[in-house]
């Protein structure tokens, strides 16, 4: 405690400014426009067939539904008599 003010004293906010260097761009050719619009397209199908997936996942679901529903009724017709 005795040498606590040779310390040296940090300053309390002490920002660090990092330069923003620009984002390196490529220039547009045909050719990278035409690789962006396959890929875009690539991606679209990859979509369209997820969607499809979904919809079997679907239509199987609901067909399950269905046949619990079938079931649930069945139950109760039986124990009603």
């Amino acid at each position: 405690m005795v040498f606590g003010f040779l310390k040296k004293k940090k300053p309390e906010s002490e920002e660090v400014v990092l330069p923003l260097s620009p984002e390196p761009t490529l220039p547009k050719t045909e050719a990278t426009e035409s690789v962006t619009i396959e890929a875009v397209k690539a991606k679209i199908d990859l979509i369209a067939t997820h969607i499809d997936g979904l919809k079997a996942q679907y239509a199987v679901l609901n067909e399950r539904l269905e046949n619990l529903e079938k079931m649930v009724k069945e139950i109760y017709q039986m124990a009603k008599s």
